[in-house]
């Protein structure tokens, strides 16, 4: 696990309650100290990771958020891949992911959220807590779905796009690359790459 903040603290209880993991580190430059975090092996540097390989750890996952900006988590995903990890998907139990739907790598699928037939999520892709992603959905990599948002049926959304909490995305909306709709936003038509949407936003 690489970056020890808050959406690591997520990660890792999806991860205890899936149960399909035995050792488990954590690595973060912030970190002091190097064991102790959350009761596993936790070190102050990412620069052991090589060592973390070649000590038989297959799987790594990215922890790092992405509510300000995604270059961090595509920086950290390049270097795990580099190093020859698998990238894991984490998809917490108590989610409802249909059959019917396309995980690409590095995914996390928080508590509660649904993720309805046809759809597809990209690479590094976030689904946080309790959101809905409906029918024939497209998520772009990178893209960070926040908690209780609702993207209804056949909305697209470009790579490095944020959906703030609590927004809903109408059926057949198209968020643009690199674009944000604020928490708490209703969006009845297309955003434009790059572009920042708020409130009610309509044609």
């Amino acid at each position: 696990m690489i970056g020890g903040g808050g959406h690591c603290r997520s990660v890792l209880d999806a991860i205890r309650r899936m149960g399909c993991y035995g050792e488990v580190a954590v690595t973060d430059p912030d970190f002091q100290k190097q064991t102790g975090f959350l009761g596993i092996e936790a070190y102050p540097t990412d620069d052991v990771l090589p060592e973390l390989k070649r000590r038989g750890f297959a799987e790594a996952f990215v922890c790092v958020g992405s509510v300000k900006n995604t270059r961090i988590r595509e920086r950290l995903y390049q270097m795990a891949l580099d190093i020859g990890f698998c990238i894991s998907n984490v998809v917490d139990p108590s989610a409802v992911v249909s059959e019917d739907v396309r995980l690409g790598r590095g995914i996390f699928i928080g508590k509660g959220a649904i993720v309805n037939a046809g759809s597809h999520i990209g690479d590094m892709a976030i689904v946080n807590t309790g959101a809905l992603v409906e029918h024939g959905c497209f998520i772009g990599e990178f893209s960070h779905i926040a908690a209780g948002a609702v993207l209804c049926g056949d909305v697209r959304t470009g790579g490095h796009v944020l959906i703030g909490a609590g927004a809903t995305v109408i059926q057949g909306v198209s968020v643009g690359n690199h674009a944000i709709v604020g928490a708490g936003s209703t969006v009845l038509r297309d955003v434009e790459e790059g572009a920042v949407a708020v409130g009610i936003v309509k044609g």
